[in-house]
């Protein structure tokens, strides 16, 4: 079994990645994470962070999660040029003595670290506004059942999306949302492309994170929940688990550790690699 570090596990296990380098490995949007959150309080613990996690030669996986979806679906091809930009951020980073310096030497890049503060700003407000828009749809047809059928009607409504949580219809509407999007993109750039040919060449290489994430959806959907923050970029780091079963996620997020039997908490690990 290998284990991906997410963005806490690189920061609590910095002093330890050098003993556990062959078992694990992480990502850029850790990488991400660590950059576009830094501030003067931080720096120095972010930057030693980074400083420990490419010293130990742990494998790092580049790609950022769109590029991850994208090769799951291998009719759409996109040009990442973020990667670069984020390898020069952390190399400046490391060449920095303070957060004032960072910014100085990075600032009039295209990629510098107000490009990934807004993008991480994107990321969880576009889900947060597209859940809730989606929430507030139920809401008003279980309003139209209720004033229909009555309230006993509307809990069945509501106890059957609950479960479709495990329902592959579910995990096909997660597939097709991806699909539409990635479609969506390309034709942006002037190619035509059909939706069901998207979806029809799934590959099944992110097959742990659309089980998740159509978890998630549909329990947030069910309880009329809205999405916290941090979940989008939360539950894209299992994209980099892949169709990989046998590899774990170490985290301290609550609910990364609820929503997939494919986890572990930093504590739970550590005792692990008491006998590595």
């Amino acid at each position: 079994m290998r284990y991906y570090l997410d963005t806490v596990a690189i920061r609590k296990l910095s002093r330890e990645l050098n003993g556990i380098k062959d078992r694990c490995y992480t990502s850029a949007l850790c990488i991400f994470e660590l950059i576009s959150g830094i501030n003067q309080k931080e720096f120095s613990a972010r930057k030693k962070a980074l400083e420990n996690l490419f010293n130990s030669g742990i494998q790092i996986i580049w790609e950022l999660p769109e590029a991850m979806k994208t090769y799951a679906f291998p009719l759409v091809e996109i040009q990442e040029s973020r990667t670069p930009g984020l390898k020069m951020l952390s190399n400046h980073l490391l060449k920095s003595a303070d957060i004032d310096e960072f910014i100085s030497n990075t600032r009039d890049h295209i990629y510098s670290q107000d490009f990934f503060n807004e993008l991480d700003g994107i990321y969880s407000s576009g889900f947060i506004t597209a859940t809730s828009r989606g929430n507030q749809t139920l809401k008003e047809i279980f309003q139209q059942i209720r004033e229909k059928d009555g309230e006993v009607f509307e809990k069945i409504a509501k106890d059957y999306l609950r479960s479709l949580a495990t329902d592959p219809i579910n995990r096909q509407i997660t597939i097709s949302a991806i699909a539409n999007n990635l479609a969506a993109g390309v034709r942006k750039s002037g190619d035509q492309i059909e939706v069901t040919e998207v979806i029809e060449s799934y590959n099944g290489s992110i097959d742990v994170f659309i089980d998740a994430f159509s978890l998630y959806t549909i329990q947030k959907s069910a309880l009329f929940n809205s999405p916290s923050k941090n979940d989008f970029v939360d539950l894209h780091h299992l994209l980099y688990l892949g169709n990989e079963q046998k590899d774990c996620i170490v985290t301290d997020d609550k609910m990364i550790l609820e929503i997939t039997p494919y986890s572990i908490s930093i504590d739970g690990f550590k005792n692990i690699i008491a006998n590595f």
